[in-house]
């Protein structure tokens, strides 16, 4: 048989009802053998629609929408459909002609490499050199075009291969089957969202299959989930009810935006952190709240409260001065059993310390460790002074400065007061983080990336707290 008729039935075998195209003449022969077809060529005024069309078909189909050019101009008229086909996810093939391949009398007219064009724009474009490559070649632009994530796909059919003889058998199509998610994938999102404090659905292109779109429908009636679509995600739930929110389709800070915003906050504060970054990430959005008073207090109701009668779980161990100034919980916007904090003057170690420290690293497995010292910090400022004033003090308060002032020992003293105090506040913080790597088991946890240990100073002034460069500090 003629390979033009070898084409069409490979795409009877795909159950292709519709051809949507501009004649012309390098694809005559196509056209010929398409006449004796039950497939019905859907004529376009131009190649650009033929491509539209054969996107949203298999948009709404699922299945793969064909469209057809000639050469040259043509073709190039399908790169914008072939652009949102392979965007939005909507399984599409393309059949361009070509001029003469093996022989060509019109030099380089109208001659473009639609292949190579073509190439960023789809999952698969391959030009037919034979006629006995045609069934394979069909069956895997048909696969590739309606397999996860589904996209653009494009074939080259130029004249004379067209009109070449031909033998070779059609491949029948095969099922397509969607990937499922793991279960434990699937057990993770049943529990963030029946935690969620205010669960919220984006709909978006993906959702647009239909065994997931009709899953999706029984989902948001059954559980009353408010949601909203992406442009591409329109038309796969019912939007006339009342959980539809809108589109998000307009600038950021318009109602929908903020909607997605504030749930997806609510869940990042419901859920753990999962790594060392994710914890000390958030506790540094939450200190920049704090500085720009959009503070959120999470986890302060009474029924948060009751949820930590059967233990705590904290996401990070805070060491800070106990300067009635410097309150943790306030400074990260955390609330009851987000933060371990440990407080004593100056931040300074001693062995109750660090035994409060490991506790909070292997007993409750906090992800980072805060070493926070602050400006005017009253205990690096008697360190400062001479042992003269500081015999005055009590005791107690002298052995507990007495620890400070090894850390500080390098800050110049011919400096501005105000300079050697913070010089030496930031001394004292990296002389703790030291101090605390030198514990085996601390350095062990960092080693392994279970934990991380850095230094901070908080500025009453500003409110802000800035990490000071200890994560290279070394052991000693």
């Amino acid at each position: 048989m003629k390979a033009s008729d070898l084409f069409i039935k490979a795409l009877e075998a795909e159950d292709v009802e519709y051809v949507f195209g501009i004649p012309g003449e390098e694809n005559l022969d196509f056209l010929d053998s398409l006449s004796r077809s039950e497939i019905k060529l859907i004529l376009t005024r131009h190649e650009q629609a033929a491509g539209f069309m054969a996107a949203t078909y298999g948009r709404l189909t699922g299945k793969a929408g064909v469209c057809l050019s000639t050469l040259g101009p043509g073709a190039t008229n399908f790169v914008t459909a072939s652009a949102y086909a392979q965007l939005g996810g909507m399984p599409m093939m393309m059949i361009t002609g070509q001029k003469p391949v093996k022989t060509s009398k019109q030099g380089q007219f109208q001659i473009v490499d639609i292949v190579d064009m073509m190439r960023p724009l789809t999952k698969y474009t391959r030009q037919l050199v034979s006629g006995a490559n045609i069934p394979s070649r069909v069956r895997e632009a048909f696969r590739l075009a309606q397999e996860e994530k589904p996209g653009a796909v494009h074939l080259e059919l130029p004249e004379d291969i067209a009109a070449e003889e031909t033998d070779e058998p059609v491949i029948p199509a095969s099922l397509v089957r969607r990937p499922i998610a793991e279960e434990k994938s699937v057990r993770a999102a049943v529990e963030r969202i029946q935690n969620a404090k205010h669960p919220f659905l984006i709909v978006g292109a993906g959702a647009n299959r239909k065994m997931t779109c009709n899953m999706l429908r029984t989902f948001v009636d059954r559980f009353g989930i408010p949601f909203v679509t992406t442009q591409m995600g329109k038309g796969v739930v019912d939007e006339r009810g009342p959980l539809f929110l809108g589109n998000a389709t307009l600038s950021a800070g318009d109602f929908v935006h903020r909607a997605a915003e504030a749930s997806a906050a609510d869940s990042r504060s419901e859920t753990p952190p999962q790594s060392c970054m994710e914890a000390l990430n958030r506790l540094i959005a939450g200190n920049e709240r704090f500085v720009a008073g959009e503070l959120r207090h999470p986890h302060l109701g009474n029924d948060w409260r009751k949820r930590l009668t059967g233990g705590q779980q904290p996401f990070a161990t805070i060491l800070g001065c106990s300067d009635s100034r410097v309150p943790p919980e306030l400074l990260f916007d955390q609330g009851f059993g987000d933060l371990f904090v440990i407080r004593v003057a100056g931040n300074v170690i001693d062995t109750d310390v660090t035994g409060s420290v490991e506790y909070g690293v292997d007993h409750l497995s906090t992800q980072v460790v805060i070493v926070m010292g602050h400006d005017g910090c009253g205990a690096v400022t008697a360190a400062l002074h001479s042992e003269e004033h500081l015999a005055k003090e009590p005791n107690e308060i002298r052995s507990l400065v007495g620890k400070i002032k090894p850390a500080i020992v390098s800050v110049r003293r011919d400096q501005a007061f105000s300079i050697q105090l913070r010089q030496s506040v930031e001394a004292n913080v990296r002389a703790s983080v030291r101090l605390l790597l030198n514990v085996p088991d601390l350095a062990r946890s960092v080693k392994d990336d279970k934990t991380k240990i850095i230094g901070c100073v908080y500025d009453i002034d500003t409110g802000r707290v800035r990490t000071l460069d200890t994560q290279s500090t070394k052991r000693r």
